[in-house]
């Protein structure tokens, strides 16, 4: 990956559910794993097509440089990002991609959720 090309500084959150909401039930809550340089962008249509024999919803591609501290991220977890002027994006993650196995980039598939 051409390290020019991570534009996003990004958070990776896993989720955290322990905490009883006022009805008893239980709230999901987002917990802080790991911060990473990131290349955000949306997917081309072929992309989308290849993408939707995987998961059907992916519009965004987050490609990262391979880190070990990652390799237990999966689609359970989100991928938050904070732009400047306050702005937020949240992505949930769909699949986690290691291109060839060969632990050089992760790639994730992804929707984004809101902000």
């Amino acid at each position: 990956m051409n390290a020019g090309k991570l534009n996003a500084y990004v958070e990776i959150q896993k989720p955290v559910e322990s905490t009883l909401d006022a009805h008893g039930g239980v709230a999901r809550t987002w917990t802080r794993v790991a911060e990473r340089w990131a290349h955000i962008r949306p997917l081309t249509a072929r992309e989308i097509l290849e993408a939707q024999r995987i998961v059907e919803r992916a519009t965004t591609m987050i490609e990262m440089e391979w880190d070990p501290d990652l390799k237990n991220v999966d689609a359970t977890y989100r991928i938050y990002w904070r732009q400047p002027r306050d702005r937020t994006r949240t992505y949930e993650i769909l699949a986690v991609i290691n291109p060839d196995e060969l632990d050089f980039d992760l790639q994730f598939l992804c929707v984004e959720t809101g902000p």
